[in-house]
């Protein structure tokens, strides 16, 4: 060992065992050198000169800097986003009770905190499942606290209840987040020792988080959100509202243009995708340790003076050329023990360096190493050189046998072939972008000097064998020839040849060898003495011959530069027969942990894909919420694009953990979006989701997103595994939520609407849902004026009818789902003496199998039954929009003629007032007074029956809503429009004509089942029995116990007869059938002539109508202005105004009667299916 460049001195190499923890050793060391230290002589120290203490340390500090960072803007996140301090600290004090909980598994399993282990943990996915349910918490609060309602009573039960909704959407959002880190754990190998624990370490902290969103979240949050106020303009909410405001435009967008926003997606996922494959690949990103360890070689055969020469001058010119250099120690050829075995050409030199902020010649370490290796090069030919990381070069000797990145393996058999190809592999991996410091093992060219004995000439002289190789060796290694002590210590004292004798094959061939009469000659009178080149080393591996060629990757990913290399060679290298190369290194650990992970991914993905499915019951909503997972892919790709970075397992678990938390979101989403779409349209539904859930969506993104921001911005060491991960969740989540927020509420119109169709066309399932549940919610006011929309949707909501039917058809859709009836299983005990004399028991299972027929028709049968159910449902719902629509329009109605009646009311008084001042000036006689006086009170009394009849008609109307009280009124502006029941209808599928099908579908299907259940069905059964007793088997009596048991299959089948009241029963189904068709062309020619009916009201009202509005208001009008100004001025009496004004209020009302016939024509049409 050197040190500097100031000669030997002598070293030593600290081990330690397998599973110890290295801190911990370390110190355990640096206090045991204390202690040697002062035993030893004066002028001799100790000094360590690679230290993985400072690696440690280093690493350590980095990845506790990046959680308490990203812990910080967690928290700071929190209070900026959730608006509330109380709620923020809630929140945030999941991330030290689950990282605790973490902490004590970690011990209990023995996992050590280190890079690996803590360096992947994200406070933000800690606490998702905690903003889930405070958030909401909260949101409720605040509706509560608009009401009035903030009692502690009522903060609890809304505690409560959120929790309650919004647990399960955490459950499955959570536990999502779990199964995507089973992948990891599946590695083996390499880069499981290394990823595993980092898994492992996750699953602890999310599985603690997970169980105290559970249990702590909901107490805590009753007792901290307690009496808290919710301020509407907080910084928070006016932040929130500021990004939704931009978010609400593009969300408007997205839903008028579904087909561009989808493609948009498309277009970005195929760019992606294409991305993906230009992305690098590499194990793990290079650890940067702060020294540097060179794998220095000379020529095959070079002596220990000569490597030390070498090594001195490269130690010189690395000490006087880079100021970066703090110290260079040289370790050359094997220790005294061989842990390390080297040869002595070979040698590790360890180039400490000085901390990177001192450096003054380059500022990266591939930088560093380019200026060191070209420095080198220049100024010490002969001497290959390797640059690489202490830990690193270590690590890569340990799994495959180089201590290169890449290492190239070619196997056969001849050791010639082999050196061949290796030469010429080594110039194509020359040739290589990217490709650095080629090392080609060397097998062949190590000079050795061969002695060939004449055995002849042996015999002549007298000279045996083991005489003349005790000499050689004497000369070569040595010979003991005296002892001496010092001390307690022996040593030998052995003489040999100086080395400038050994290494002359001329001055060796004057051995003198002693004959057996006492002369002397020399060795060459005996053999023949000749300087060879012979086999170095010969490296086998799997039982076969092998050769490497290995280098490192500077400046380029290890992927591509193997596959350009494996392209090289496929081209220009053939080799024989029985020889291979394969490739190794990082490279071979990078395909392994590819191909689990091309397993074990796809798994997890599935297990997400399943539990989507638990949680929605639907494969249609699992597959909306799991396109998230490509979304997520986009802005993961480009992020790594956009940093540089190649993809790697640290990437790669960046993934994983990102498809998790995309999900969660899709999860938290698609979950409101149900919820409000069960009294709500569709479109409403999916704008209000979006708006409920925008910051709960936005806040687990963000908390997620920048609890990694700290990894992915440290320059610090340790860092290049942490970037990677980092920015691929960073990048996903920003694609991911933009495209969520946007993308899925499109897919989920999209996917509803079709879902829709289909179902008015083949009668799906849940079809009811879009007849029966409300959509809009009315605030409880009194005399609230309402539109008809609104009227149809209160109708709905709380009708006792309409509620009626809702549950028959859930009723119907249910028996619909049982359709698939298997008949009991048959169990049989039986004991007792049926064998023989001895008591013997028997078990028997039995289950009948009926035939498909009859589960087919029992199917339609049910089909049918629903069918009606739903039809039913629809044709109440029609009937009783109708019936508000009458009543709107009748409240209305008597609105108009409660005002035309006031109005005319006024003009009777105001007459009445004319006429007795005329009276009193003589102008008019008492008949005329008399005569005003009698209209005034004729109006008078239509007005309060008219009055009578409006308030009668609202009362009709909120009864017609199912409201008990006159909470309701029509609001006025809607009269003199054109009614619309507000169902999409096709007149030929009114709901009338299809019930009627429907029961020809019941009378069929009962047909049918009537005739499968005359089918045979068969009997499987399986029989367990015991026989004790003594039995002979193959002429052999044998004793069989209880314990002994012969089991039988069974098969039966059962035959119906055909009896006279089966055929009976059959032949009267096709009756009822030939009833049911008849009974639906009825319907069908009875609707027509209501149809007919309808139209020709319709028409005679609009012609009426149409008439009115343009003649006979007009000059109604200019009759009452005239009459009333004439009566004013005396040219008109009080007889003749009365008359006049009495035709002018005929022709209102008139044209008000034939407006009112008209909307009620209308209606009939559109409940008929009549829109014409």
């Amino acid at each position: 060992m050197c040190y500097n460049d100031r000669g030997e001195v002598a070293g030593a190499v600290v081990m330690m065992l397998k599973g110890e923890n290295s801190a911990a050793v370390i110190k355990r060391v640096k206090e045991r050198i204390a202690q040697i230290e002062r035993t030893l002589p004066e002028g001799i120290t100790i000094e360590p000169f690679l230290d993985r203490t400072k690696m440690i340390n280093s690493t350590v500090a980095t990845v506790r800097t990046n959680l308490l960072e990203g812990a910080a803007i967690v928290i700071v996140v929190l209070a900026l986003l959730i608006g509330n301090l109380r709620a923020a600290l809630l929140v945030a004090s999941v991330i030290p009770l689950s990282f605790l909980i973490a902490a004590s598994l970690m011990r209990t399993v023995g996992v050590s905190g280190n890079l690996m282990s803590l360096g992947a943990i994200d406070f933000g996915l800690l606490v998702d499942g905690a903003v889930i349910i405070v958030e909401g918490v909260l949101h409720q609060l605040g509706v509560l606290m608009r009401q009035s309602r903030s009692t502690p009573l009522a903060i609890v039960e809304v505690v409560e209840q959120t929790a309650s909704r919004l647990m399960r959407a955490a459950i499955f959002g959570q536990l999502i987040i779990l199964i995507v880190y089973v992948p990891v754990l599946t590695l083996q190998g390499i880069e499981g020792k290394m990823f595993r624990p980092m898994a492992e370490v996750l699953l602890y902290a999310l599985g603690g988080a997970f169980l105290l969103s559970l249990t702590y979240v909901p107490a805590a949050a009753s007792y901290v959100l307690s009496g808290i106020t919710i301020k509407e303009r907080s910084i928070a909410n006016r932040l929130v509202a500021h990004l939704e405001r931009f978010y609400r435009p593009v969300l408007h967008w997205a839903l008028r243009r579904p087909n561009a926003t989808l493609g948009t997606a498309l277009v970005l996922f195929g760019l992606s995708a294409v991305a993906a494959t230009q992305l690098g690949g590499e194990f793990i990103p290079k650890l940067e340790e702060g020294d540097f360890a060179v794998d220095t070689r000379l020529l095959t055969g070079s002596s220990l003076q000569e490597t030390i020469a070498a090594t001195q001058q490269c130690s010189r010119i690395l000490l006087d050329s880079f100021p970066e250099v703090e110290k260079v120690v040289t370790k050359i050829g094997s220790s005294e023990i061989p842990t390390d075995p080297m040869p002595i050409e070979a040698s590790d030199m360890m180039v400490i360096l000085k901390p990177k902020s001192q450096w003054e010649r380059a500022r990266s370490f591939d930088e560093l190493a380019e200026r060191m290796y070209a420095a080198l090069s220049q100024s010490v030919p002969g001497v290959t050189f390797g640059f690489q990381f202490p830990v690193q070069m270590r690590f890569n000797e340990l799994m495959t046998g180089a201590r290169q990145d890449i290492v190239c393996k070619i196997f056969g058999d001849d050791l010639d072939t082999l050196a061949y190809y290796a030469e010429r592999l080594a110039s194509i991996a020359s040739t290589i972008p990217g490709a650095r410091d080629i090392y080609r093992e060397r097998m062949l060219g190590m000079p050795q000097i061969v002695i060939r004995y004449d055995r002849t000439m042996l015999a002549r002289y007298g000279i045996t064998i083991e005489d003349a190789n005790r000499a050689i060796s004497a000369a070569f290694a040595g010979a003991s020839v005296a002892t001496f002590y010092e001390g307690e210590r022996r040593f030998d004292v052995v003489v040999r040849y100086d080395s400038a004798v050994r290494n002359n094959p001329e001055r060796l061939r004057t051995l003198p060898l002693r004959t057996a009469s006492g002369t002397l000659v020399p060795l060459d009178e005996v053999a023949d003495i000749r300087s060879e080149f012979g086999p170095n080393q010969i490296q086998r591996e799997a039982a076969r011959r092998r050769i490497i060629v290995g280098f490192n990757v500077r400046g380029r990913d290890i992927a591509s530069t193997v596959e350009e290399l494996q392209q090289r060679v496929e081209r220009e290298l053939r080799l024989p027969p029985g020889y291979a190369i394969t490739y190794g290194g990082t490279f071979e650990n990078l395909q392994h942990a590819r191909a689990r992970l091309a397993v074990s991914v796809p798994l997890a993905l599935a297990g997400i894909l399943v539990l989507l499915y638990a949680a929605f019951g639907s494969l249609r909503y699992g597959l909306l919420i799991f396109s998230a997972v490509p979304l997520a892919a986009i802005g993961g790709v480009a992020a790594l694009l956009a940093r540089g970075l190649h993809f790697s397992v640290s990437a790669a678990v960046g993934f994983i953990a990102l498809f998790g938390i995309a999900v969660l979101n899709g999860v938290v989403l698609t979950s409101e979006a149900n919820r409000l779409r069960q009294n709500r349209s569709l479109l409403r539904a999916v704008l209000e989701a979006t708006h409920v859930r925008f910051r709960p969506v936005i806040l687990t993104a963000a908390v997620a997103s920048l609890g990694f921001l700290p990894m992915a911005i440290s320059t610090s060491p340790g860092a290049e595994v942490q970037r990677p991960l980092a920015t691929v969740v960073i990048g996903g989540l920003v694609s991911a939520t933009l495209l969520t927020l946007v993308v899925l509420p499109v897919l989920y119109i999209a996917i509803e609407r079709r879902r829709e169709r289909k179902e008015r066309a083949g009668l799906s399932p849940v079809s009811v849902v879009l007849l029966l549940l409300p959509l809009t919610a009315v605030a409880a006011n009194a005399q609230q004026p309402i539109s008809l929309s609104e009227a149809y949707h209160l109708m709905e909501q709380q009708h006792p009818d309409r509620l009626r039917w809702y549950y028959d058809v859930l009723s119907a859709e249910e028996r619909r789902k049982g359709w698939l009836q298997l008949s009991p299983l048959q169990l049989e005990l039986e004991y007792g003496k049926f064998n023989s004399f001895t008591n013997d028991s028997r078990v028997s299972a039995a289950l009948p199998i009926e035939l498909p027929p009859v589960h087919v028709a029992r199917k339609a049968q049910r089909e049918s039954q629903y069918a009606q159910a739903v039809w039913g449902s629809q044709w109440n719902q029609m009937q009783r929009r109708a019936e508000v629509a009458r009543l709107f329009y009748e409240v209305a109605y008597w609105r108009r003629i409660v005002a035309l009646l006031e109005r005319n009311d006024s003009l009777a008084t105001l007459a009445d007032s004319i006429a007795h001042m005329q009276l009193e000036r003589g102008a008019a006689t008492a008949a005329h007074r008399a005569t005003a006086q009698l209209y005034r009170s004729s109006v008078s009394a239509e007005l309060a029956a008219a009055r009578v009849q409006y308030q009668a008609a609202v009362a009709l109307f909120n009864r017609a809503l199912g409201e008990p009280s006159t909470r309701y009124i029509p609001n006025d502006s809607l009269f003199d429009r054109t009614p619309t029941l507000l169902v999409a209808l096709d007149s030929s599928r009114h709901p009338l004509v299809q019930q009627a099908a429907a029961q020809v579908d019941q009378a069929r299907s009962q047909r049918a089942l009537t005739e499968a259940s005359m089918l045979p069905s068969f009997v499987l059964g399986y029989n367990s029995t015991t026989q004790i007793g003594y039995h002979n088997v193959n002429g052999i009596e044998q004793y069989f116990g209880p314990q002994t048991r012969f089991g039988s299959l069974r098969v039966g089948v059962n035959v119906p007869l055909p009896t006279p009241w089966a055929m009976a029963e059959l032949r009267a189904t096709d009756w009822s059938i030939t009833s049911a068709e008849w009974e639906q062309r009825a319907v069908s020619w009875e609707l027509e002539r209501m149809r007919l009916e309808a139209r020709a009201r319709r028409t005679a009202a609009a012609v009426a109508v149409s008439t009115y509005e343009r003649q006979a208001l007009s000059a109604a009008a200019t009759i009452e202005r005239i009459a009333t100004t004439e009566l004013a001025n005396g040219t008109l009496d009080a007889y003749q105004w009365a008359l006049a004004l009495d035709r002018v209020l005929a022709v209102e009302r008139a044209w008000l009667d034939a407006r009112r016939r008209l909307n009620e024509a209308i209606i009939d049409s559109e409940l008929l299916g009549d829109v014409q």
